[in-house]
């Protein structure tokens, strides 16, 4: 009985997944992870091995960006010194309500789940998070923990924290303070120009027919120059959707 009623909650996600093109399947991914979008780009600033304390500290250099796979897209976080963490994988998987996390520490792959704890996380509250958790599984030790914060467009502080024991705990790894890379240039008119892909702030230019349209990142520019007709296609659809949303919302004032 169990197992037939397991399967009857499985089945509509699986017909709801079928139905959907690769393109619609894409923009629900991207949207699952459009609120962390914002890390996309260059970062540098300091790893603190040590909570309150500048023993052991180093300078650390940090590239975001998104990556598309047939059944996935995700944010990759790649750490230059590779000193304690050299990646963070944050994605999105089928119709974009499966959202995951993969830590990288030397020889190791730590799986992560999204963990609401206080204001955190996806499904804490309904405005907007500022900060995301996620954790290992709480049955297995040593536990991980991975808070990724948003200070402000510029600023975003990484902690990744060890816990030994049920109960016990939770020790720091590292936490790395990062500043965006030529933050001052953040009034600039590119910054204010969309990624086609994902909607986010594009400062990467790529040409199509002789015009100018902006990426935010190596990941996207390998899909626009997959497909760039098809990659215009979608963004001037995906214009075009949200100004009669926008008139709907007008009307109904």
């Amino acid at each position: 009985m169990m197992r037939k009623s397991v399967s009857l909650l499985v089945a509509p996600v699986l017909l709801l997944t079928c139905a959907l093109s690769s393109d619609e399947l894409q923009g629900r991914r991207i949207h699952a992870l459009a609120e962390i979008g914002f890390c996309v780009g260059d970062w540098q600033g300091v790893a603190q091995p040590q909570r309150g304390s500048s023993k052991g500290a180093f300078t650390e250099q940090l590239q975001v960006q998104w990556g598309f796979a047939e059944d996935e897209t995700r944010l990759r976080f790649e750490f230059g010194s590779e000193q304690l963490i050299s990646q963070l994988v944050i994605a999105s998987r089928d119709n974009g309500q499966r959202l995951s996390a993969v830590l990288h520490q030397q020889d190791s792959r730590i799986q992560l789940t999204p963990s609401d704890v206080g204001d955190a996380g996806r499904t804490g509250s309904k405005e907007k998070p500022s900060r995301w958790i996620w954790s290992s599984q709480q049955d297995r030790f040593p536990g991980y923990r991975v808070t990724l914060q948003k200070i402000s467009e510029i600023r975003l502080l990484l902690l990744v924290e060890q816990q030994q024991g049920n109960g016990l705990p939770w020790k720091q790894i590292v936490a790395y303070g990062m500043t965006r890379k030529g933050h001052r240039l953040a009034g600039d008119d590119r910054d204010r120009r969309e990624c086609l892909i994902t909607g986010g702030k594009g400062v990467i230019e790529v040409i199509h027919e002789g015009k100018s349209w902006f990426v935010c990142c190596q990941g996207c520019r390998q899909v626009f120059e997959k497909d760039p007709a098809a990659a215009v296609a979608a963004y001037r659809g995906r214009l075009s959707a949200e100004n009669r949303d926008a008139a709907v919302s007008t009307d109904g004032q």
